[in-house]
């Protein structure tokens, strides 16, 4: 008989104390606690899915004019209020079937905000279209029912893009077609409008750096093109559901050590120092905030190829080509900027020299 090799005869010692301890009692009872409390937790996620599932809906009606742009004040108020309802166990439906107003602009924050989990809570929603034939087909062609369960089928267009990023990527490729849309849809032209694509890559990149992964479940935007065939004016739609610019350098402590060097509290008090990108220049200690993405943009924004330039964050708007500011009565949790590119009375694509593109 062939004897065993050391290592064998300790393999089998250790097989056989294995062996022992899974018939021991207090073996069998950890086991049996430990199946327990698998099932447990099983039956209490199933409870609570059941739960949310058996919510009662609390109709949520929008204002006429549901423009974030044109109406931030009420718009805004009414997606806080929507997250309230959320937080207070309710399943929501969005009943905005009576708008006069509708803008691409409200279609991406809806858009993304359904899809935040921060936001629902976990809780369903449901909701209608407009009955204005006008605003009702604009929903439709928007895309919004491709990331929403309906019968409805979204047409195929070449001058809408709604893309949803939930890691923390920058997308040339995305930025590219992104780019392409509006210079065909609002000049006819397939060169490359450096500008705009410049813009699209700083957005992603400042989603990024503003995101806060324990407060909003890490970066997560939304683009949003929709180019109208008849005025030319293509827009762009940029939805950043972080904690906002503000609400990232508060995170990181920076504001308030600045507030007590300059006595400053209120986050619009900062908001000419961040659209020149001063802001890091007062802080030198605070590295991460460099203030260069957002001057660049406000750079491209006095372009004339854009007709207009919106930035929200937090609870400060501001329209960027008229140079001006506004308090917001009721804050959004990000950042969303907004500009549509359109020939104006003064410009079209390429009349300012070779030196803008390339």
């Amino acid at each position: 008989m062939k004897r065993l090799t050391p290592k064998q005869r300790r393999h089998l010692a250790g097989r056989s104390r294995y062996q022992l301890k899974r018939r021991s009692s207090q073996y069998v009872e950890h086991r049996q606690h430990r199946l327990e409390a698998f099932i447990n937790g099983r039956q209490a996620e199933y409870q609570e899915k059941e739960r949310k599932h058996s919510a009662p809906f609390v109709p949520h009606v929008p204002p006429a004019n549901f423009s974030l742009i044109d109406n931030p004040h009420e718009v805004l108020a009414y997606f806080n209020r929507g997250e309230e309802l959320f937080r207070k166990k309710n399943q929501v439906t969005f009943d905005i079937a009576k708008v006069t107003s509708l803008t691409p602009d409200t279609i991406a924050l809806m858009v993304a905000s359904l899809h935040t989990e921060e936001y629902t809570h976990g809780y369903g929603y449901r909701g209608n279209e407009p009955e204005n034939a006008v605003l009702a087909k604009l929903f439709l062609d928007s895309g919004f029912y491709k990331f929403v369960r309906t019968h409805h089928r979204t047409p195929e267009s070449d001058t809408t893009m709604l893309f949803g990023e939930r890691q923390h990527r920058v997308h040339p490729d995305i930025a590219q077609r992104a780019s392409l849309i509006g210079v065909q849809n609002s000049f006819g032209k397939s060169s490359p409008f450096e500008p705009l694509y410049e813009i699209l890559i700083e957005c992603m990149s400042n989603a990024n750096n503003h995101a806060n992964p324990q407060l909003q479940g890490g970066c997560y935007w939304w683009l949003f093109v929709y180019g109208d065939s008849v005025t030319r004016i293509t827009s762009y739609s940029f939805v950043d559901l972080g904690v906002g610019i503000f609400g990232s350098m508060r995170a990181r402590g920076f504001l308030d050590r600045l507030a007590q060097i300059t006595g400053w509290s209120r986050d619009i008090d900062f908001a000419d120092d961040l659209l020149e990108g001063k802001l890091h220049s007062r802080m030198e200690e605070d590295r991460e905030i460099r203030g260069k993405g957002i001057p660049q943009i406000v750079s491209s924004a006095g372009l004339n190829e854009f007709r207009r330039f919106n930035l929200v964050t937090n609870d400060v708007f501001f329209d960027l080509k008229a140079g001006t500011k506004e308090e917001l009565t009721s804050p959004m949790a990000g950042t969303f900027l907004y500009w549509e590119l359109g020939p104006t009375n003064n410009t079209e694509h390429g009349d300012q020299g070779d030196n803008q593109y390339r």
